[in-house]
């Protein structure tokens, strides 16, 4: 027992520790981290072309379909377009993002407001929550390279914040557990 207590502290240390490397990593260079998901995405997305272009070629002649082929060279093309683009992308996703918020922050006006007029006590907190959700939309519509820097920079704190708890609490359930083996020594 005692042992998978140890190995356990270790495996939840060594977690804490890999999350408050990853949110140091998002918070000193947010933007190197943005292209770096970038290019997996264009890593996968090339592959997953250049898996249906060997599947294409592997089959029967009979059996081939173009548009396997088509679609194949396509995400290829996608893959590498996203490698030479990465600024393109990364402010056409932050954009997808910004409508995404926006229609969100719209109808939960919308909701809001429907709650409003049935009577419903909490409606106001609701539609200010929704409001500035459409505010965050827009501002990532309008700005969308800083938006989703500050996006990453958050994201990174908070794992920060996440691996700093953690190892509070595997510290604090450690001391727990000397002063409980302490007692049923005595």
């Amino acid at each position: 027992m005692i042992d998978l207590l140890k190995k356990m502290r270790t495996a939840g240390i060594m977690s804490s520790v890999v999350v408050i490397v990853l949110g140091l990593f998002l918070v000193l260079w947010p933007h190197l981290s943005l292209d770096v998901v970038v290019y997996l995405m264009a890593f996968i997305i090339a592959l997953i072309g250049l898996v249906r272009v060997v599947n294409y070629y592997q089959l029967p002649q009979e059996m081939r379909s173009t548009w396997e082929l088509v679609v194949g060279i396509g995400f290829v093309a996608l893959g590498l377009f996203m490698c030479f683009a990465v600024n393109t992308v990364i402010s056409v996703m932050t954009f997808l993002v910004g409508i995404y918020i926006t229609i969100e922050g719209l109808v939960g006006l919308i909701h809001s407001n429907d709650l409003r007029n049935i009577g419903y006590d909490s409606w106001r907190s609701g539609m200010l929550l929704c409001a500035l959700l459409l505010i965050l939309g827009i501002v990532f519509l309008f700005n969308p390279f800083t938006s989703m820097r500050v996006l990453v920079l958050m994201i990174g704190l908070v794992f920060i914040i996440n691996g700093i708890i953690n190892l509070y609490m595997i510290h604090s359930a450690k001391k727990a557990d000397d002063l409980i083996a302490h007692e049923f020594d005595m």
